[in-house]
């Protein structure tokens, strides 16, 4: 559970050219098959797997429709590299943008903007893990 209530936002100085700054989304996104979970309340999560992700934002698959839930917490479990050692999980406030039933994954769509990470590292570490080591989709 997310229980802390120092996040960095994702709107400052770590994003370089981020919408935030330029006024238009020129991000890359990388195409992900990571487990996530979405955190509505104590009380009620949603285990799911991303589609998509970029550092302000991703579309995850979830097994119900989040239409009327504004905002959430995420857990991203990004995989370790070496088989040996753990995900790396990378706590994240966000607000949905859109949900749209994907007939292809059999699951809902989420649209998510990321507002706030629970640390300023797990910004650097996503930056790095997706430049480093996935190629952005539509290159």
């Amino acid at each position: 559970m997310l229980t802390s209530t120092l996040y960095y936002s994702s709107s400052e100085s770590a994003f370089p050219g981020t919408p935030e700054a330029t006024g238009h989304r020129s991000e890359p996104h990388f195409g992900v098959r990571w487990k996530v979970v979405a955190i509505i309340d104590e009380h009620t999560e949603y285990h799911g797997q991303m589609k998509d992700i970029s550092v302000n934002g991703a579309s995850i698959l979830l097994p119900v429709n989040l239409r009327d839930i504004a905002s959430f917490d995420l857990v991203i479990h990004i995989p370790a590299l070496h088989t040996e050692r753990e995900s790396h999980l990378v706590y994240i406030k966000g607000s949905q943008i859109y949900t749209v039933y994907d007939c292809n994954e059999n699951a809902f769509r989420t649209s998510v903007e990321f507002r706030e990470f629970k640390s300023n590292h797990d910004i650097g570490f996503l930056m790095n893990r997706l430049n480093k080591h996935y190629h952005a989709l539509g290159q």
